[in-house]
């Protein structure tokens, strides 16, 4: 090879090695924060956040809710949590006062009211038929009630409650219970402070919900006073002797 081709070959490779090791430069259109990668604008700007994780939500800032529905959903957390005890120990069945074996006949059940003749307080048997007992909430009564005559006094422990059993708009989420030896003289069954015990109703249409009193009581009347309802306050219920 001459020394003028040798020349040549030599120029050509240092003019290929200077352009590969040259630094990559922006284009016209791009801007300071802008890379030209692989024919792709890739974005820089640490402010812009379309790129970045979704930041976490905390929870506790959220809106405060209407208290209409912080109580219903304390209700469903709190009958929740009972529910789930109970649901571990069938034993309760064992306890049953009654009304689901008919012990209870039909002529000691009774109530301030009933909603036609299908929703009668005959009808509140635990376990049976579709309807169940519902008041007649178009009165002018200032509590609803349900009434068992155990026709002598009897040691009762605590109430077994079911809702409709196949809808779920119908049943009680709360209820008091009130006992005594006449019905003109009832009690209303007590919490540890002294006052009006407030039970813990249905948390579904069919799972039964099983409330203890915090005492037994011994009394011939029985009655169960719905305090709180989704759309209407149909129950079946029994009551527990142990």
């Amino acid at each position: 090879m001459s020394n003028k081709s040798l020349l040549v070959v030599l120029g050509c490779l240092f003019v290929v090695t200077f352009v590969a090791a040259a630094p990559h430069t922006l284009t016209e259109d791009a801007q300071p924060n802008s890379l030209i990668v692989k024919d792709e604008l890739v974005n820089t700007d640490e402010s812009e956040t379309d790129f970045l994780p979704l930041p976490k939500v905390d929870t506790e800032d959220q809106t405060e809710k209407s208290s209409d529905v912080k109580d219903s959903e304390m209700i469903e957390k709190v009958a929740d949590h009972y529910l789930q005890q109970d649901s571990h120990h069938e034993t309760w069945r064992e306890c049953l006062l009654g009304m689901k074996s008919g012990l209870i006949h039909d002529s000691q059940i009774s109530a301030d009211s009933q909603w036609n003749w299908k929703w009668t307080p005959q009808n509140a048997r635990l376990d049976h038929n579709y309807y169940g007992w519902c008041p007649n909430t178009h009165t002018a009564a200032k509590h609803h009630w349900i009434q068992v005559d155990l026709l002598r006094g009897k040691k009762v422990t605590g109430v077994v409650l079911q809702g409709n059993r196949h809808v779920d708009w119908y049943r009680v989420l709360t209820y008091r219970v009130l006992y005594g030896n006449t019905e003109q003289n009832l009690h209303y069954v007590e919490n540890r402070f002294g006052a009006a015990a407030e039970f813990i109703g249905c948390k579904d249409f069919s799972t039964p919900s099983v409330q203890h009193f915090l005492q037994p009581v011994w009394a011939r009347f029985i009655r169960i006073e719905p305090t709180t309802w989704k759309k209407y306050p149909v129950l079946h219920f029994d009551l527990l002797n142990c």
